[in-house]
Formats: structure tokens, sequence, C-alpha cells
């Protein structure tokens, strides 16, 4: 059998036997064949990438978006955006604190500043973290409270994005801004009181407790609860002691006595730190006259 191009094919058990230029051109198109193969697949993956790329905009561009609107709605409660990215926010905090000067002087705002930073998942917006600079208030069980309600909440975020936004890191702003009042509040109570020459005050805050010295050497263990001295929240005597340990037993056995009596002080009197001293003084005074105790 002669072949077109001139040379013999060998047909062997009914199988072509393909010369060596045949063999030579199927052999360049199979490589042809792999090269562009590969030329295609190297293409999508580029437009993979360019697919992946366009996403990943689109999602800044979305997240961007649902920031401004938070900071719009949040703008006039003193919160304000100084930069985000795709799952970090970073908020500037004005919070207006009431200051007392001075014992029984009007109430003065003192704006506090803070810089509050956040982690978010960029898809749900969920919180992942929080950390508040300066570090001078504790924000840990506030982050850990909005941590545990933006996972719970996870599933409404895609759905609600601008309004499940506003909520999640809006509880977690309400909190920290109610935090930096409490605290700036409670320092500067804490201060003034300690003014006052009669009393030796000491503040323990792991356990939220005031240590007060009366003149008489008395100590009262003052709980200050969440919240004080915010309007409204009161002081409570959870002991008072004696500093001075050679004074008689049947003084000692009628402290909780004088305990329970100081805490039926007037709600008023004690949410007023120097106000609820010095009815704890009367009441020792009383007793002590009741009784007759001397030192």
């Amino acid at each position: 059998m002669v072949s077109d191009g001139g040379e013999d094919d060998e047909v062997t058990g009914g199988v072509i036997q393909l010369n060596s230029e045949q063999r030579r051109a199927i052999e360049q198109d199979e490589l042809l064949l792999k090269i562009y193969r590969l030329e295609i697949e190297d293409l999508q993956s580029q437009v993979d990438l360019q697919e992946n790329e366009v996403a990943k905009l689109q999602s800044c561009i979305e997240f961007e978006g649902r920031v401004k609107d938070f900071e719009q709605h949040w703008r006039l409660r003193g919160v304000k955006v100084v930069s985000s990215s795709e799952g970090f926010v970073e908020l500037h905090l004005t919070t207006h604190v009431p200051i007392c000067q001075h014992a029984n002087s009007e109430y003065r705002e003192r704006l506090v500043e803070h810089e509050l930073q956040l982690k978010l998942d960029p898809n749900t917006m969920a919180l992942e973290d929080a950390q508040l600079s300066p570090e001078d208030v504790p924000i840990d069980d506030i982050v850990s409270e909005a941590k545990r309600r933006s996972c719970f909440h996870s599933a409404t975020l895609v759905v609600q994005e601008t309004e499940e936004l506003s909520k999640q890191i809006g509880f977690l702003v309400t909190e920290v801004q109610q935090h930096i009042r409490i605290y700036v509040l409670k320092t500067e109570v804490l201060a003034l009181a300690a003014q006052d020459p009669r009393y030796v005050l000491e503040y323990l805050p792991d356990t939220a407790i005031i240590c007060a010295t009366l003149p008489d050497g008395i100590v009262a263990n003052l709980e200050a609860p969440y919240g004080w001295p915010m309007p409204g929240i009161a002081l409570v005597v959870r002991s008072l002691i004696l500093a001075n340990s050679s004074c008689k037993a049947n003084f000692l056995s009628s402290l909780q006595h004088m305990t329970d009596l100081a805490n039926l002080t007037a709600k008023s009197d004690r949410c007023d730190l120097l106000q609820f001293l010095h009815s704890i003084e009367e009441v020792v005074a009383m007793e002590k006259q009741n009784a007759k105790f001397n030192f």
C-alpha cells in the first residue's frame, strides 16, 4: 500500500503501522493540545482570580456603605468613624459626663474622648473583638456580651445589614459610653469625698467596695453597685468593723444591728456618699448613746 506522502505504510494484523513522520506529526499535535489546555486552565484561573477580586471589592464597598449608614445614625450621639477597612472599624467616641466640681454645686458636662477599635466579620458584621483606647475603663464584660449577641443574630445580620449593624455595634457603643460615664463620675465623686477631712477613703475596684474610716474608728465597708453614682443607684453597707480590735465585746456584737439600721437610711441619702457617711455616723452615735458604750 502506498501512502499519500509517497512512503509505504506497513499493515500488520489489520493495524496500520505509521511511519516516523506521521508519528512526529501526531506527537506535535498532542503537545500543542496540552499547551492549549494549559493556556485555557491559566486563563480560567485568571478569570476566577478576577472574579474573586471583583467580589472582594464589592464586599468592601458594601462594608463601607454599612459603616457610613451606621455613622449617620450615631453621629449625634458622639460617634464618628475614624477609619474602616474590610472587617475593621475605628470609632471616635465623645462621651458627655456630668461632673460635680464641689459639694452642693451644679453638675457640669465634661467631654471624654476615646477610640474604639472593632474587628467584625465582613459578611455578617458580627463582632469578633473590641479594644478601647486609652484603656482607662474596663470593657471586657461588655465585649463578651456584645460578641454573644452578635453570634446569636449572625444569621439575621446578612438579611438586615444596616439595621442589625446599628443594633450590634450600637449596643456595644451605648454600653461602653455608659461605662465611661459611670467610671469617670465615680472617680470624681470619690476624689471629692476624699477632700472631707473627717473620713479616710479607699476604693477596691475588684470588689466594688468603698472602705470609709469614720472619726470614731469604725470602718464602713460600702458596696457600690454597678451604675453608682448615677441617679437612683444607692450604696449599701456590707459591714461595720472596728479599726481598734481592743474595743469591748458587747460593742462588737451590736455592729450588725448598726449595719441594718444604716441600710434603712433613705435611698436619697444612700445615693450620696458623704451624706450616707454622715447618716452612718448618726446611727453609730445614737446606738452608742442608747447602750452607753464607750471606747
